[in-house]
């Protein structure tokens, strides 16, 4: 057994979550087909030893969708064949010219080539113009004027970074700088899509390659911790064929930096997650948001994952890493 495997079975196995269950949150209607416990797709689906789902492996999410619908599409929810052609012939030229900027200080400041990036080149079966498969308009439900707050404090952090003399605290910069998170729930990035998926009975723990962050389900009727954590408190049941995740009691980190504001720790944020096993190679990962202070209504996104070829190496953020001092430090050099 490998050494990350061996890892996560003695945390999942030790380690037993306090979970109950949330209220009020649900998949959100799509006009197509989802993946769902009873489809045909995943009747027979594999099961553990001693009988559970089996969605354990290690998975990558990455695609070339977007979580959000560009609004240039207006109300296209799929591309057609030969749209997608077109779509994973550029990004794959995206992923292979070396990302060189047009000139000696562009090219430093986009700080790294292709050979660090591990972005999507394919869609991944799904076509769909965005992830997010409810509301119809594939574009997460903010309230207006909370769009407005996000777009000032953007003014304001953009300014900040383009002066380095006003960066004088790691409070800064977003937390995904600081290498603490980018939160949950999981949605495809530019590099470390992966994830490990292990179980023993009645636990399931994941490892997502993106700073180490270790999740541990206990799958029953447990009572919920009631310390608020980065992540929330969960609960998880099965589903028929499907992992329910559901999460809420959220630290409120709401005041510092996140990389992306929807995603952002909170106490009135709820989380509901669902891991379906498809065939041998497919696993469906939907995610429901329920906010009613920054949303106007739920939404719903789906984000298929594919089998990932060998394993899933330490993840030391800042190891080496002398940005943040150089960056912290620069005040003083007047």
């Amino acid at each position: 057994m490998r050494r990350d495997v061996a890892f996560i079975v003695g945390v999942a196995v030790a380690v037993a979550v306090a979970l109950s269950p949330v209220s009020g949150q649900g998949p959100q209607p799509s006009k197509s087909p989802r993946v769902d416990a009873a489809s045909p797709r995943t009747a027979n689906a594999a099961k553990t030893p001693w009988g559970e789902p089996d969605i354990q492996g290690l998975w990558t999410n990455k695609t070339i969708t977007p979580l959000e619908r560009p609004r240039d599409l207006g109300t296209k929810e799929f591309y057609t064949a030969d749209e997608i052609l077109e779509r994973e012939r550029l990004a794959l030229i995206r992923a292979t010219d070396e990302a060189r900027g047009a000139d000696a200080k562009a090219d430093v400041a986009g700080a790294y080539n292709d050979f660090w990036w591990d972005r999507g080149t394919k869609d991944i079966n799904t076509n769909r113009t965005s992830l997010i498969v409810s509301p119809a308009n594939g574009r997460i439900p903010w309230r207006p004027e909370v769009m407005q707050q996000n777009a000032e404090r953007g003014k304001v952090r953009d300014a900040m970074l383009a002066s380095s003399e006003t960066i004088g605290s790691w409070l800064d910069v977003d937390t995904g700088e600081r290498c603490i998170t980018d939160g949950i729930p999981w949605t495809p990035g530019a590099y470390n899509n992966n994830y490990l998926i292990v179980q023993s009975p009645g636990n399931v723990a994941i490892t997502h390659e993106m700073y180490r962050e270790l999740r541990v389900f206990t799958v029953g009727d447990r009572p919920r911790a009631s310390i608020p954590q980065w992540f929330g408190n969960s609960s998880a049941h099965w589903q028929g064929n499907t992992l329910v995740v559901e999460t809420e009691n959220f630290a409120d980190k709401s005041a510092i930096w996140w990389p992306q504001a929807w995603r952002k720790a909170r106490p009135t944020f709820k989380v509901t997650e669902r891991f379906t096993r498809g065939d041998a190679g497919t696993l469906v990962y939907e995610f429901t948001v329920t906010d009613p202070t920054p949303f106007t209504d739920p939404w719903t996104a789906q984000v298929p994952m594919t089998k990932a070829e060998g394993r899933i190496f330490e993840y030391a953020c800042h190891e080496g890493n002398h940005a943040m001092t150089a960056m912290l430090g620069n005040n003083n050099r007047k």
